[in-house]
């Protein structure tokens, strides 16, 4: 399970390929982040204001919404997925 992340305008799209056994595990994550309840070691959260999931047959896709004027740092967002178990993809932005 890899991850790769692209910097879209409203903040980030992050890629996660093949997630198979942790597919539950991360959806509750999301859902947890979501509904303020993150407890990923970062910051990252404080400059979120949206966060949806879109789930297909070759892993899911997160998108990550930051607040105005806001930007995520993206060695931040890495360091998140990796507390949760997903590796950096080789080509991650």
């Amino acid at each position: 399970m890899e991850s790769r992340i692209k910097e879209v305008p409203e903040g980030l799209l992050v890629e996660i390929s093949d997630p198979a056994d942790r597919r539950q595990a991360l959806l509750e994550t999301f859902t947890a982040c979501r509904e303020g309840r993150c407890s990923c070691p970062t910051d990252e959260y404080g400059k979120l204001e949206s966060l949806e999931v879109e789930e297909g047959d070759g892993g899911l896709r997160v998108r990550l919404r930051a607040k105005a004027g806001e930007t995520f740092q993206v060695s931040e967002i890495e360091r998140c997925l990796e507390y949760n178990g997903v590796e950096k993809g080789k080509d991650s932005d």
